[in-house]
């Protein structure tokens, strides 16, 4: 699977997560997209931000950083997390690290 979050169209920032199915043994749901944006959410909503980082640990995506706006001073240092079994956000992590954007993680 591809997930595919957050982004910006022109000034609007997202908070879209989307799934694209990779696998040809998953038949009918193969070479298609999944939108989880409305289900996904609950009391865990995402910020959404663009310019930000991913990596999957295997049964998480955590996206960190970002911006959550146009200006400068938008910038972000939340760790978000994403459970990929439930499809749904967990509670966002505090970072002790400075609020940063156009930054690249990988595990």
């Amino acid at each position: 699977k591809f997930y595919v979050y957050g982004g910006r169209t022109g000034g609007t920032m997202l908070d879209a997560m989307e799934i694209y199915e990779t696998d040809p043994a998953q038949g009918s749901t193969y070479n298609t997209w999944e939108d989880v944006t409305t289900s996904s959410k609950g009391p865990n909503n995402p910020t959404p931000v663009w310019n930000c980082a991913a990596v999957s640990t295997g049964s998480k995506i955590l996206i960190f950083g970002g911006r959550n706006g146009i200006a400068f001073s938008t910038r972000i240092g939340l760790i978000q997390s994403f459970d990929i079994a439930t499809k749904k956000w967990d509670p966002p992590l505090s970072s002790s690290i400075s609020a940063r954007y156009s930054l690249s993680a990988t595990v």
